[in-house]
Formats: structure tokens, sequence, C-alpha cells
């Protein structure tokens, strides 16, 4: 039994050394669903790259990026500097406590205020900055609390 065991273990050993992972995403060639990831990049179990998503929220018709929410800025250019491999997506976003056109511009420059604030430390050629106005609502505006949710900046780095 002890010979089967110990055969057994040196069958698993001289297997592993020849496990191919071409990509060095940690996920073994036979398993990657994506082969060929950048170096840098995240990745899930299936060795494909895994989006991130961090929020940034404001207060009504307000455009400043307050105090409260610069620990997301940070978060977000700490992780940027670690995924190398990732591009780095604004949106920004509004409620509907306004008109269409001021809220598509509040969403400008919502998102203008976020893309500056990481620009200052992330190469700008990774950043993409769209803004949607009220139309993307991700809560009810009917509600204050739906309002408050709605009012954000979402950042994507995949």
């Amino acid at each position: 039994m002890r010979y089967l065991l110990l055969l057994f273990i040196v069958i698993q050993m001289g297997l592993s050394s020849t496990i191919q992972d071409s990509d060095g995403d940690l996920v073994p060639d036979v398993d990657d669903l994506c082969p060929n990831t950048q170096e840098g990049v995240f990745v899930d179990k299936y060795g494909c790259p895994k989006a991130i998503e961090k929020l940034v929220y404001f207060e009504t018709a307000q455009v400043i990026i307050s105090l409260d929410q610069h620990s997301v800025i940070e978060e977000v250019i700490n992780l940027a500097k670690e995924m190398k491999g990732y591009k780095i997506f604004i949106q920004g976003h509004a409620d509907s406590t306004s008109s269409s056109q001021i809220n598509q511009y509040i969403s400008k420059q919502r998102a203008l205020n976020v893309y500056n604030a990481l620009s200052k430390e992330l190469d700008t050629s990774r950043i993409v900055v769209s803004w949607y106005g009220e139309s993307q609502p991700i809560a009810s505006n009917v509600t204050k609390e739906g309002k408050s949710l709605n009012r954000r900046v979402s950042i994507h780095l995949r």
C-alpha cells in the first residue's frame, strides 16, 4: 500500500512539472479559456480578464469630488498601477433632477473631474471618458435613495 501511495506521489510530481502556462496568468493552458492574456491583467479561474468597477458618488447638481470620495480615486490609482494591461473607462451619470441638457453637462463635468484626478498619476492613453446624463440610471429616480445612486461616475478597469 505504501508503495502505491509513493508511486502516486512520484507520478503527480512528474506531471506537475509538465503543466504549461504559456501566458503566465497562473491558469494552466489546458484550462485557460483566454490564452495569451497580457501581463499585468488579473484573471478569473478560467484565465479571462477580470473587470473591476468602482463608483464615485456626488451630491445633487455637484461636480466636484467630495473629500469622502477621494479614497475611491486613490484605490483606482493603486489598482491601475498594478494592472498595467487594463484600460480605464470613466462614465459620468446624473439623476433626473434637472433638465436633460443640464444633466448631460453635469455628467460630463463629473467624468472630466474624475479624469483629471486620475490623470495626475496615470498614463492618459489608458483612459477613456464618456458621459450619459440621466439616460443610464441604476436605480429609480422617483426616490431620494435612487437618485443618490444615480449621481455617480463609474470607473471600469478592464
